[in-house]
């Protein structure tokens, strides 16, 4: 199996991941999917992502 991922959409508070499933000797799709989270502080409330985040995310290629 094969899991590849890749970063999608960023917001103030939120981001999604993409994902897809491929079955490692022949290469054919299993599943495809996403995630969503949300940037919380140690108190549980959501926050702005932060800076080194923003700039990681953005270092990816579309």
């Amino acid at each position: 199996m094969h899991i590849h991922t890749r970063p999608v959409n960023l917001q103030r508070v939120k981001l999604q991941f993409d994902y897809v499933i491929t079955h490692a000797e022949n290469g054919r799709l299993i599943c495809a999917g996403f995630t969503r989270h949300c940037a919380m502080n140690l108190k549980g409330v959501p926050v702005a992502v932060d800076p080194k985040t923003v700039q990681l995310w953005k270092s990816f290629p579309k």
